[in-house]
């Protein structure tokens, strides 16, 4: 059971009355995160271990799993549409399976204070964020995804 969704044939319904209840994430801008700001500090002062970075504040629901390094789901969230990628979609994950979870009505998670995943050394060589493709460059690449979404499930409309 996911919480404020009812189990139906068609994947999980919201049920509106207990969504209203559900909190949405508060993520917290880098500059007024004090505890990761202050262990940055000490890390450059002291040489003391470098702090992982905890941007979710508050636990609730978010809209799209950017850049976690990861994220657990059901086999049941995902129906034939899901594996059918276009070719709009294919090289940005995060946005094609975020638009899948909403199109069929499950929520997305974040707990709070959960840290964000280290990037190894060698990120900064091959890092997906830095993808560009014959389409484009990574964040283009995610607007074209969340429009081609947009368009076909109509989700993140509002």
């Amino acid at each position: 059971m996911v919480a404020g969704y009812a189990r139906a044939a068609e994947g999980y319904v919201p049920n509106p009355v207990t969504l209203l209840k559900q909190p949405r994430l508060r993520e917290i801008p880098i500059r007024r995160d004090i505890p990761y700001r202050f262990g940055r500090l000490m890390h450059k002062v002291f040489g003391m271990r470098a702090p992982l970075r905890r941007p979710i504040g508050r636990a609730g629901y978010g809209e799209v799993f950017f850049g976690v390094a990861g994220a657990v789901v059901r086999p049941e969230f995902f129906d034939d549409v899901a594996y059918d990628i276009p070719e709009e979609a294919w090289a940005v994950d995060d946005v094609w399976l975020s638009a899948q979870l909403a199109r069929r009505g499950i929520p997305i998670f974040c707990p709070r204070r959960h840290p964000m995943p280290k990037a190894a050394d060698h990120a900064s060589l091959e890092a997906l964020a830095d993808l560009e493709l014959e389409a484009g460059r990574r964040q283009d690449l995610n607007r074209l995804a969340a429009r081609y979404c947009q368009e076909q499930f109509g989700v993140w409309l509002s």
